[in-house]
């Protein structure tokens, strides 16, 4: 299988991605710049897609994630991480699965951590076919007291022990190479 990383940093441009056959992509997103975003996904036969997408929120802002599955024998792994710090971020995510595809597994494992602001959610999975594996996680929250009086126990600041929890929901998904690539961006 043919494979392809794309990483992005803070485009403000709507997204598009149409999978070949026989091929693997990794898109890593880093999106920073408060702007509402379209990312659309289109996926063939005997692809794997995995999306690992990541928002800060400081504004108003507005994310669609749409991936459309028209062929069989894809594995779609759909990520998305955001950090509300300030206002409000809207997320609608969705995989679809068309009619008569076979040999399917979707996945959407969304996180979200409110800081000083809220994430409104609306994951879907719509599903036309029966010969599928969809699967779909959401978990959005403040900070855990427990977490946190854990860390402070060890000497570490509240302040710094929220630091080193969304640290960890950012840096979490992403491999080391992006990550370099995150924190050489910031320093520009």
């Amino acid at each position: 299988m043919n494979k392809e990383v794309v990483n992005i940093i803070n485009d403000s441009q709507d997204f598009n991605y149409n999978l070949k056959d026989k091929k693997e992509v990794i898109i890593n997103y880093y999106h920073k710049d408060q702007k509402d975003i379209k990312i659309s996904l289109i996926q063939n036969n005997d692809s794997k897609l995995t999306l690992n997408f990541f928002c800060y929120i400081n504004e108003d802002v507005k994310v669609y994630i749409d991936n459309i599955v028209t062929g069989n024998n894809n594995i779609s792994n759909i990520n998305v991480r955001a950090i509300a710090c300030k206002n409000n971020g809207y997320f609608d995510v969705k995989i679809k699965a068309l009619e008569k595809t076979k040999n399917n597994v979707l996945i959407e494992d969304i996180k979200g951590l409110n800081e000083n602001g809220a994430i409104i959610l609306k994951p879907v999975l719509e599903i036309d076919t029966k010969d599928i594996d969809a699967k779909h996680y959401a978990t959005i929250g403040s900070f855990n007291f427990d977490e946190l009086f854990y860390l402070a126990s060890k000497g570490i600041s509240f302040d710094e022990a929220k630091n080193i929890i969304k640290q960890s929901l950012v840096y979490g998904m992403f491999d080391n190479k992006f990550i370099k690539i995150i924190k050489d961006s910031k320093n520009e």
